[in-house]
């Protein structure tokens, strides 16, 4: 059966704990989702990268140990 969404999947599993706490924050602010929030982060990264990977620097996580990433992953 053929995929009836229009757009692609994107996965990412962030750690519970932190999905978790995104999901509170979210929840007492004006109906946003943790998707809308993915989504305006995203938006805000192609339009001023700089200024969004700057402040997001801190919060990089590690680089992950274990196989390389396949090239569907990138």
């Amino acid at each position: 059966m053929p995929d009836r969404h229009q757009r692609d999947k994107t996965t990412f599993r962030p750690p519970p704990e932190v999905k978790t706490e995104a999901q509170n924050v979210l929840a007492g602010r004006d109906g946003w989702t943790l998707n809308d929030f993915l989504v305006a982060c995203m938006v805000l990264l192609a339009k001023n990268p700089d200024a969004m990977l700057d402040r997001l620097k801190e919060f990089r996580p590690p680089p992950k140990k274990g196989r390389p990433p396949s090239k569907r992953d990138g």
